[in-house]
């Protein structure tokens, strides 16, 4: 499975990641596989990925469609056709092109989610045939649904574009403008479907937007190609830190009504999962720091890809702190 580094940020936030990590010696690469959307990009941050893509830093690159734009309403779903058209044509240097999606929300009615379910299909199918030919078969079409009637509808219309590679991203969602994607029993489901429907077709799948260590456990599980991220940088902002298996935990005590843990309980997991990087050597460094919490929750991720652990400590690190993602057959152990 790929762990796609999801990087819509300014010059500074890149240079200074990157940096960090050069420095201290870690030889695992998390900036090979990086998603933009660059319709939202700083301009002095699109100049550093394309620096990054000359160098060879970045191995596969793609574009994002923006559909999280349009969640958060900052762009209207009818504009983002034409704009992102336009970005697309004039900007051939990604590997892979998101095709433009309407993300259906938790909090959505019923026949709002079916709209755009529907939405997603046509636009999709149309913005594919507008493309240039060399185009077409690097995009993505996106399928949405919180039903398998709904799932069924888009994933039959993504199958018919024929691009070998698709991605789905109606999770359940929370937070201010329903922006924090989490996998649900339900959704869990929906994708373990979706692959069974197209492993005989050969056809890869993206999961979009969701990735806590234990998520990444289970999107392995149902065999999801690759998925992108940005949680491990938006986490350490809010002062939590990651650990292989292990859910979010804050250590900035900040945040009353997050769940948090002591240093103590930090070692503690620390021992228990066998994670050591430079930058959560000291614990007092961790909780001062935001960058020391993004390039730690980096190198968790790393882990998640790289390390080798057993099934049975596996199912201890879950037991112990995420029991609620100790999924078996699809259902909650």
């Amino acid at each position: 499975m790929n762990f796609i580094a999801s990087l819509t940020r300014d010059s500074g936030e890149l240079n200074t990641m990157f940096r960090l990590w050069q420095e201290h010696g870690d030889e695992r690469d998390p900036f090979a596989n990086v998603m933009i959307t660059p319709l939202f990009m700083p301009p002095n941050g699109k100049k550093v990925i394309q620096n990054w893509r000359e160098k060879g830093i970045i191995k596969n690159l793609y574009f994002d469609s923006a559909g999280f734009y349009v969640q958060m309403g900052k762009i209207e779903y009818t504009r983002l056709f034409s704009e992102l058209l336009m970005v697309y044509r004039n900007e051939q240097w990604a590997d892979w092109y998101i095709l433009p999606d309407h993300v259906p929300t938790s909090g959505d009615a019923e026949e709002t989610i079916w709209k755009k379910v529907r939405d997603t299909a046509e636009y999709s199918q149309m913005f594919y045939e507008e493309l240039p030919s060399e185009l077409q078969m690097k995009s993505i079409p996106v399928v949405h649904g919180f039903t398998a009637a709904q799932a069924n509808y888009s994933l039959q219309a993504a199958i018919k574009l024929k691009t070998g590679y698709i991605g789905f991203g109606s999770f359940s969602t929370s937070g201010k403008s329903s922006s924090i994607n989490k996998l649900t029993p339900a959704a869990y489901t929906l994708l373990s479907q979706i692959t069974n429907k197209i492993a005989q077709a050969s056809i890869k799948l993206h999961a979009f937007g969701v990735s806590t260590p234990p998520v990444v456990h289970l999107l392995r599980q149902l065999k999801v190609f690759s998925f992108d991220s940005i949680g491990w940088m938006k986490t350490a902002g809010f002062g939590k830190v990651y650990m292989p298996y292990v859910r979010a935990y804050n250590i900035t005590y900040k945040d009353k009504s997050a769940q948090t843990i002591t240093r103590y309980e930090f070692e503690e997991m620390q021992a228990i999962t066998g994670h050591t990087c430079f930058f959560c050597s000291s614990f007092q460094q961790l909780h001062e720091k935001r960058y020391y919490r993004i390039m730690h929750n980096l190198s968790v991720m790393m882990d998640m890809m790289h390390k080798v652990y057993t099934p049975d400590h596996i199912h201890l690190i879950l037991d112990r702190y995420s029991a609620k993602y100790n999924f078996i057959n699809g259902e909650i152990k």
